[in-house]
């Protein structure tokens, strides 16, 4: 039919149906309250931003970005993730506030990717920035606070993988790889071709097939001799002494072949997966750099969720948020006007969903 033009949208966004609308709100609730009960605040950035504000965040020259072109001639773009903007508003508008902030933040990001299974070009995110505390205690944190967030959104079945952005950086320094090789070699263990990292790195690859408990700290010293790649596992280590202390042990798999894709990574760094989906529900890390590039050389760290995938994961365990609250209806009938609507006026005061039929 010639009108069911009209009805398409484009690839990798959706619309929300009432129940389906509900559950995502109570979602955002949840990440929300959640947020605020550990003392975080909530900031709001706009949807759009200046390119070259955004392209700060960036190292693959924007590729992903959604840019619109306005009427002076300025280049926009479509917000991509929270980081960044909040980066730039703690460095303009946050500049004089009190030492450490933590914000948190909720709502919809853009990217232009070629849409399936768990990746859109428009999807919800709720996250924190802890800003201007370094430190594995400050990393245990929003680690401590990520699992925290995904157990109040119902979530049973998931671990965290812990890594740190200096371990890749320290055994590249110590094979003294070029710049190229070094890109070269990030992209193969992003992809997981170990094979091709061990001919680069040699012995030290070993490193990233590490994965486990507190134990592979260990074996991972025995298998580095840099000062880099030593600090980072210190910081690991301190980073696992909290979420140890909050009871989070069992949760927590220490992981050297992880990687974060944004160049602003700098440290500990750790990502959420849960049994049968093939990626990540929500992922951060520290990201000291960050801040200098835009005039405020701050420490910083925090993560992100995705609201979408995880939905799709409490579905996969069975965790039902679909639906809205019970509606109460009323009928005018051999009543009047009057007392119906008083009625209805009464019931929304105590809380209730009232229709009134006439």
């Amino acid at each position: 039919m010639e009108k069911e033009k009209f009805w398409r949208i484009p690839a990798g966004v959706r619309d929300w149906l009432p129940g389906e609308r509900a559950s995502r709100r109570q979602l955002e609730e949840v990440m929300t309250r959640t947020f605020a009960l550990w003392g975080y605040r909530e900031v709001a950035t706009p949807t759009l931003e200046y390119w070259d504000s955004i392209s700060l965040g960036l190292n693959d020259e924007g590729r992903e970005v959604i840019k619109l072109i306005d009427r002076n001639g300025d280049i926009l773009a479509l917000r991509p993730d929270w980081t960044t903007p909040i980066a730039r508003l703690t460095a303009s508008r946050l500049a004089q506030w009190p030492l450490p902030l933590r914000l948190f933040y909720s709502g919809q990001v853009f990217t232009q990717v070629e849409p399936q299974v768990g990746r859109w070009r428009e999807y919800g995110q709720a996250g924190v920035e802890l800003i201007g505390l370094p430190g594995g205690w400050a990393d245990g944190e929003v680690v401590a606070l990520a699992a925290e967030s995904l157990l109040a959104a119902g979530l049973k079945e998931f671990q965290l993988h812990l890594g740190h952005m200096g371990l890749l950086q320290g055994l590249m320094a110590e094979q003294g790889l070029t710049p190229e090789q070094e890109r070269e070699v990030k992209a193969a263990v992003s992809r997981k071709d170990l094979v091709r990292a061990e001919q680069l790195l040699g012995r030290g690859a070993e490193l990233l097939t590490l994965r486990g408990g507190r134990e592979m700290l260990v074996r991972a010293e025995q298998l580095t001799r840099g000062p880099e790649a030593a600090q980072a596992l210190a910081e690991l280590g301190e980073t696992m002494d909290y979420l140890e202390a909050y009871g989070l042990a069992e949760r927590i798999v220490l992981d050297f072949s992880l990687l974060r894709g944004l160049d602003y990574y700098t440290g500990v760094i750790f990502e959420g997966f849960a049994p049968g989906l093939g990626f990540s529900l929500c992922g951060g890390g520290r990201y000291d750099g960050l801040l200098a590039r835009f005039g405020q050389p701050l420490p910083a760290t925090g993560f992100a969720i995705g609201y979408e995938r995880l939905l799709l994961a409490l579905e996969r365990q069975g965790v039902n948020r679909q639906g809205m609250d019970t509606e109460v209806r009323l009928q005018r009938r051999e009543k009047n006007w009057t007392e119906v609507l008083a009625e209805a006026r009464r019931r929304r005061a105590a809380g209730e969903i009232v229709i009134v039929e006439g």
